[in-house]
C-alpha cells in the first residue's frame, strides 16, 4: 500500500480563515492517524490578489498550531523563514509555471485542449443560459491556432470534456455522480503561462503523489472537471472526501465577518485571547463526531480517534458560546498559562504587571477561574493592580449598616496585621471563625468590596493573597476612612 499523502492548499489572497484552519486540521489528523505525509501547497496563481504577508500569516498560524514544517518528519511544503521541505516541490504554484506549460502542450498536441479566440461579446451571444458551451474553435488545427497566438491574438485554452457520466466514491458522502455532457468546453488556462485552478491542482496532486483530497464541500462541483482532466492526462485518481461547510448560527455560510460581528479570521481569535488548544479542539468537532460523548481531547487523542467515516455530511454550526466554554475549560485547567499567553504575541497584560512575575502568576491562578478568554482574564486581574473609586454604601451587606461594616473591617484589619503567612489558607483560618460567628455575608461582603471596589470580584482571601499584605492593609484602611 502506498503511503498516504494529503495536502492543504490555501491561497495567500487573504488572512488565514477558520474554514481553512478546520480543513487543515482534518488533513493533518488524517495524515498523522495513518502515518502519512501532510503537504502544504500555496496556490498563489492569482497574481493580483496573492501577497507575501498573507503567505506569512498562513505559515505562522500553521507553526503556532503545531501543523507547520519546523522539525516535523511528516510535513512537506514551505517552511516559515526557511527552505521548502520535500522532494516534490516547488510548493508554490507561482514557481511551477514550466511544469504546467509542459502538460498544457501535451493536451494541445493531442487535440483534447485547444486555443479559443472567442471574445467576451461573442461568448455572450453564443453561450445559451443553462446549456454547455462548445467553442466554434474546438476543431481549429493547432498549427493555425498557434500562428494566431504568435501574432498576438488573444486566446484562452479550453479543454474538451468528454460527454460521459462521471462517478466517484466520496469518503464522506458516498457515491456521487455527474453528467459531464453538461460541462462543454471548459477554460483551463488564460495562456500557456497562466493556468487556472482546476488544471493546476490536477497536475500538482499527481506530481506530489497526493492520495487523498480532503476539502470543503464547495469544491464538489470542481471534482467532475478535475476527474475529466485526470483521465485525459492518464493520472491516478485520488480518493476524495468533501467535508461540510462551517455555518453561522443562522445557518448562513461563515464569511470573513458575519452580520453579528462573529469573525471568520483565525487571528481575531488569538487577538481576543481564546486558549489555542480550545480553538483546535473546537474546530475538530465542527463536522466530526467522535465515538461516545467525549468532548475534550489532547493532540494524541484527536489523532488516534479521527476518521473520515465519522465526518458529517451536513453543515457544521459555529457556536461561539461553545467555543467560549471550551476555552474557559482549558484556561482553568492549564497550569502554565503565562507561557501559553506569551506565545500569542498579544499584550493582554500591562507592561508594569510583568515587573512582579510572582504576583502576575498568583493573579492568573485566581482570575482564570472566571475567564473564558485571555482578554477577559486580563480584565478580571485589574482589581489586583488598581482600586476603582466606589461609594461607601457598597460596603453594606443587605440590611446591615455602615457602622457594622466598619466594625467588621476594623476587626479584619487588626487580624491580618498580625499575620506573617499571607496565603489563602492562613487568611481563611484567621478570619473565617469571626465570619461564621457574625454572619458570613455581614463580614465577607464588606471585606471583598473594600478590597475590590466592586460587587463582582474574586473572593476576599484570593484577592489578599495576590495583592499581598501591605496593599491589603492599605485598601482596608481606605475603606474604613471613607
Amino acid at each position: 500500500m502506498n503511503m498516504i499523502r494529503v495536502r492543504m492548499a490555501p491561497s495567500p489572497t487573504g488572512e488565514f480563515h477558520i474554514g481553512s484552519a478546520r480543513t487543515t486540521l482534518f488533513n493533518y489528523l488524517f495524515a498523522r492517524k495513518n502515518k502519512g505525509v501532510f503537504v502544504v501547497r500555496l496556490e498563489d496563481t492569482d497574481r493580483d490578489r496573492s501577497e507575501a504577508r498573507f503567505e506569512r500569516d498562513i505559515l505562522e498560524n500553521l507553526e503556532f498550531l503545531g501543523w507547520g514544517g519546523s522539525n516535523m518528519e511528516w510535513y512537506e511544503g514551505p517552511v516559515l523563514d526557511g527552505k521548502d521541505k520535500g522532494e516534490y516541490g516547488p510548493y508554490r504554484q507561482s514557481q511551477r509555471g514550466d511544469i504546467y506549460k509542459s502538460y498544457l502542450e501535451k493536451l494541445l498536441a493531442t487535440g483534447t485542449a485547444f486555443y479559443c479566440f472567442t471574445c467576451k461579446e461573442e461568448l455572450a451571444k453564443l453561450k445559451e443560459p443553462g446549456k454547455p458551451f462548445f467553442s466554434p474553435y474546438r476543431d481549429l488545427p493547432l498549427k493555425e491556432a498557434q500562428a494566431r497566438v504568435d501574432n498576438g491574438e488573444s486566446a484562452v485554452i479550453r479543454f474538451k470534456v468528454k460527454p460521459e457520466m462521471i462517478s466517484f466514491v466520496d469518503e464522506v458522502r458516498g457515491m456521487i455522480e455527474f453528467d459531464n455532457s453538461l460541462l462543454g468546453d471548459i477554460v483551463i488556462a488564460k495562456s500557456l503561462d497562466e493556468v487556472l485552478y482546476n488544471f493546476a491542482v490536477v497536475v500538482d496532486d499527481e506530481l506530489m503523489k497526493i492520495t487523498h483530497v480532503i476539502r470543503g464541500e464547495d469544491h464538489i462541483n470542481n471534482t467532475p472537471k478535475q476527474i475529466a482532466l485526470i483521465n485525459s492526462l492518464g493520472f491516478s485518481l485520488p480518493t476524495y472526501a468533501h467535508i461540510p461547510l462551517i455555518l453561522n448560527a443562522d445557518k448562513s455560510k461563515m464569511s470573513k465577518r458575519s452580520k453579528n460581528g462573529q469573525s471568520a479570521l483565525v487571528k481575531d481569535y488569538w487577538q481576543e485571547g481564546y486558549h489555542p488548544w480550545a480553538v483546535v479542539n473546537f474546530l475538530a468537532l465542527l463536522g466530526w463526531h467522535p465515538e461516545g460523548d467525549k468532548e475534550f481531547f489532547t493532540r494524541d487523542e484527536l489523532i488516534d480517534s479521527f476518521s473520515l467515516d465519522r465526518v458529517s455530511k451536513s453543515g457544521a454550526i459555529f457556536d461561539t458560546e461553545k467555543l467560549k466554554s471550551m476555552s474557559a475549560h482549558y484556561i482553568r485547567s492549564d497550569s502554565n498559562l503565562l507561557s501559553v499567553i506569551d506565545t500569542l504575541g498579544v499584550d493582554f497584560f500591562k507592561p508594569e504587571w510583568r515587573e512582579d512575575v510572582d504576583k502576575l502568576n498568583r493573579g492568573i491562578e485566581v482570575a482564570k477561574q472566571r475567564a473564558s478568554t485571555f482578554s477577559e482574564l486580563a480584565r478580571n486581574m485589574e482589581v489586583f493592580y488598581s482600586l476603582p473609586s466606589y461609594n461607601k454604601e457598597l460596603l453594606v451587606w443587605k440590611k446591615g449598616s455602615i457602622e457594622e461594616a466598619v466594625t467588621h473591617l476594623t476587626y479584619c484589619l487588626e487580624k491580618i496585621e498580625e499575620l506573617s503567612d499571607f496565603s489563602i489558607i492562613s487568611l481563611e483560618n484567621s478570619l473565617m471563625p469571626y465570619a461564621e460567628e457574625k454572619g458570613r455575608g455581614d463580614v465577607l461582603w464588606p471585606l471583598r468590596t473594600a478590597l475590590s471596589g466592586s460587587d463582582k470580584s474574586p473572593g476576599p482571601f484570593e484577592i489578599m493573597a495576590v495583592i499581598g499584605k501591605a496593599e491589603s492593609i492599605l485598601r482596608l484602611k481606605n475603606a474604613i476612612n471613607l
